[in-house]
């Protein structure tokens, strides 16, 4: 069913962001595991809710993200 296959979809999302970030260690890995996951839950939603099955808003809004993140996350490894 739908909300199982979405929390199955969201830790497989959250645990494909976990090699980025390893090297930085365990405490990083886990905050991404579970920020990626949280962020992949609410897109699975937004796909099958809200937006008619379209994977567009997702898209959108991972690309938010990603351009977001390369943005911030060298400020904070200084």
């Amino acid at each position: 069913g739908y909300n199982k296959g979405n929390l199955v979809q969201a830790i497989i999302f959250g645990a494909i962001h976990i090699p980025g970030v390893v090297s930085f260690g365990v405490i990083p890995a886990i905050m991404v595991f579970f920020t990626s996951g949280m962020i992949g839950y609410i897109l699975g939603y937004l796909m099958e809710k809200r937006s008619d099955g379209s994977i567009l808003p997702g898209w959108f809004a991972h690309a938010l993200v990603n351009l977001l993140s390369t943005i911030i996350f060298p400020i904070f490894m200084k």
